[in-house]
């Protein structure tokens, strides 16, 4: 028997299927593999997940539950790739590793419970799927790019250190990410299209914004960023809603097109350690008429300021303005 029925809906995997690697079924089921420590680790296979969906076209059923016994340490990349009649999958406390590709193009996947042992999600593993809310694990220290991209999701959390490029690029619904405080990078991209996210909190451990972190966020209003940050990437926050920005005070080059098509950004205030504002910074800021500066003016000399920054050229310019005078 390679799998049972537990109600009308619900499907399990016998958890005598990967008790014993020389059992047939076991065999049949499962793969034994190497670890990087050189550990044996039982892995769900996508030849499992074919045998599933067969046992699953053969009860007449529209959608189903999968529950992944205990002893799985890995889902195999592509494991259940495209299985559109998943709606919720129930996931053991000995997985490690989901990954790429795992579960990507399951549109009616709506609910996920990662174990608090889990330490990696492969590139794309949940893309294009129908989750609404979601908590990545503190454990979990590798993942590749666009993991939950092109999701319904409302909810995030990451309560670990980790992010990823593209992670939640597309996610046109989210309203909510809630950031833990041991991540260092918000990587590129990702939070790229996220159009429903209006605010967001950036802890103080973020030291680093890659390129087009928040690209497309356009009803993103309101972003204090951390005085931790030490690098903003290009295009970090292209046409997104936000309507005052203080750039923290470590920041020296305000990277190309930072806050391009920024409409509604009205006033930004530079930290006196800023030394260049790259071509196309502030391009499209039709709404931009002030500009506070730390720097007293006879210090401005040496600022560069790069091509297609007219809006903030024409701007008033208040020099000798403290942060906490900034509003």
């Amino acid at each position: 028997m390679i799998s049972k029925w537990i109600s009308n809906s619900v499907l399990s995997l016998e958890q005598g299927s990967f008790a014993d690697k020389k059992d047939h079924v076991g065999n049949r089921l499962s793969e034994m593999r190497k670890s990087g420590d050189g550990r044996e680790m039982t892995v769900l296979t996508r030849e499992t997940v074919r045998e599933i969906v067969q046992a699953f076209q053969k009860s007449g059923l529209e959608m189903c539950e999968l529950t992944i016994p205990e002893g799985v340490e890995e889902i195999a990349d592509a494991a259940c790739i495209g299985m559109e009649q998943l709606q919720i999958v129930h996931m053991p406390r000995s997985l490690r590793r989901i990954g790429m590709l795992a579960f990507y193009g399951c549109r009616n996947l709506k609910e996920v419970h990662f174990p608090a042992g889990l330490k990696e999600i492969g590139t794309a593993a949940f893309k294009e799927c129908g989750l609404i809310k979601i908590t990545v694990p503190l454990k979990v220290n590798s993942m590749g790019s666009e993991v939950f991209a092109d999701n319904p999701l409302k909810y995030a959390e990451i309560e670990g250190s980790s992010t990823s490029a593209a992670m939640f690029r597309g996610c046109r619904r989210l309203t909510r990410i809630v950031l833990g405080d041991r991540i260092r990078t918000l990587a590129e991209g990702m939070m790229r299209d996220c159009e429903s996210l209006k605010s967001i909190c950036i802890p103080e451990s973020v030291k680093t914004l890659e390129k087009d972190v928040f690209r497309g966020c356009r009803t993103l209003s309101r972003v204090r960023l951390p005085e931790s940050a030490t690098e903003i990437g290009a295009g970090a926050f292209y046409g997104c809603g936000i309507r005052s920005i203080r750039i923290p005070e470590k920041i020296r080059v305000v990277r190309a097109e930072t806050f391009c098509m920024c409409e509604k950004l009205g006033v930004v205030w530079l930290p006196q350690n800023v030394v260049c504002v790259e071509s196309g910074a502030f391009y499209g800021c039709t709404a931009l008429k002030k500009v506070c500066i730390e720097a007293e003016l006879g210090r401005l000399a040496g600022l560069e300021i790069g091509e297609e920054n007219s809006p903030l050229l024409a701007a008033v310019l208040r020099c000798g303005v403290k942060p906490e005078e900034f509003k």
